[in-house]
C-alpha cells in the first residue's frame, strides 16, 4: 500500500523513514523501525517514533532499526504513527494512520517522494526456507536511481557482474518498492551484493567492491536477510555503501 503523506520543510524533502510491521498469528501486531532519513541529523540526530500516542520507538538514529533484534508489539486495528525530532519535540515530522490486521506479516515504510514523505506497506515473511538455503529480499527506500539491479554474489566474488555469466539476481527494482524473496542456496561462505542503475552493469559510486555480508548459515541452516536500500547522510540522490542489514533468521 502507498500514501503519500503531508509536504514537510525542504530540509526534510528527500528524507525517508523506514518502518517495518509484521503480524503474528495471534491478536497483537509486530512492529520494527529502521530509520532511513538520510538528513536526521538536521534536526537533532534521531527520532522517537509514537503509535497511538506512546513512544513505542526512542531515539532511533540514522540508518539503524528499532527495537536491535525481534520486534514490538502494537495495537491491531487502526494505529496513529508519528515521529518527532528526538528527545522531546513537540512537532511531528510525519503522522499518519493505517489500518493493521492481526495475523498477517506487513512491512511499513516511510520515503521521499517529490518534498513529501511516503507511507508503505510490504509482506514480511518470516517463514524459513528449507535448510542449507538464505532468502534475501531488498527495499530500495534511496532516489538515486528510478530503478536498480542487485547481484547478490556468493563470496569470493568473480566480477566483471553481467550477462551471460552473473546475471542480476533482482532486475529493476524501483524506488519505494521490495523485491519478493530470492531464495538462494547458501554454502556459509558469505555473499557480496553490488547494485548497478538499471539497463548499466557498472555499480553505483561508491558499490565497486560491493558489499559483504560476512559468512552466516550454511548446510543444515535455514537463513533469512532483509537489505534496505537507502541514501547516504551527505547528501541526496547518492546510495549508501553499506545499506541497512537486517538478519531476520540465523
Amino acid at each position: 500500500m502507498l500514501r503519500l503523506l503531508k509536504a514537510l520543510p525542504l530540509a526534510l524533502a528527500l528524507a525517508a523513514l523506514t518502518a517495518f510491521v509484521g503480524c503474528n498469528s495471534g491478536s497483537s501486531t509486530k512492529a520494527r523501525f529502521v530509520n532511513a532519513i538520510y538528513n536526521t541529523r538536521t534536526y537533532g540526530g534521531a527520532v522517537d517514533v509514537y503509535v497511538n500516542g506512546a513512544n513505542d520507538f526512542p531515539g532511533v538514529t540514522f540508518a539503524t532499526v528499532s527495537p536491535a533484534t525481534g520486534y514490538r508489539s502494537v495495537p491491531p486495528g487502526n494505529d496513529t504513527f508519528e515521529a518527532y525530532e528526538s528527545p522531546n519535540d513537540t512537532t511531528p515530522v510525519f503522522t499518519d494512520s493505517l489500518t493493521v490486521s492481526s495475523g498477517e506479516q506487513t512491512l511499513v515504510a516511510i520515503g521521499q517522494d517529490e518534498g513529501t514523505l511516503v507511507f508503505m506497506s510490504f509482506p514480511d515473511d518470516n517463514t524459513a526456507p528449507a535448510a542449507g538455503n538464505v532468502n534475501f529480499r531488498v527495499i530500495n527506500a534511496s532516489d538515486a536511481q528510478e530503478a536498480v539491479n542487485v547481484y547478490i554474489e556468493q563470496t569470493p566474488s568473480n566480477p566483471p557482474i553481467g550477462c551471460p555469466s552473473q546475471c542480476p539476481t533482482i532486475s529493476s527494482l524501483a524506488q519505494h518498492s521490495a523485491s519478493g524473496y530470492v531464495t538462494l542456496s547458501n554454502p556459509g561462505t558469505g555473499w557480496t551484493i553490488y547494485v548497478t542503475p538499471t539497463g548499466s552493469t557498472t555499480p553505483l559510486p561508491g558499490w565497486s567492491s560491493g558489499f559483504s555480508t560476512g559468512d552466516f548459515g550454511g548446510p543444515g541452516v535455514a537463513s533469512i536477510r532483509t537489505l534496505v536500500l537507502n541514501n547516504d547522510q551527505n547528501g541526496p540522490e547518492t546510495m549508501s555503501n553499506p545499506p541497512v542489514y537486517l538478519a531476520d533468521l540465523n
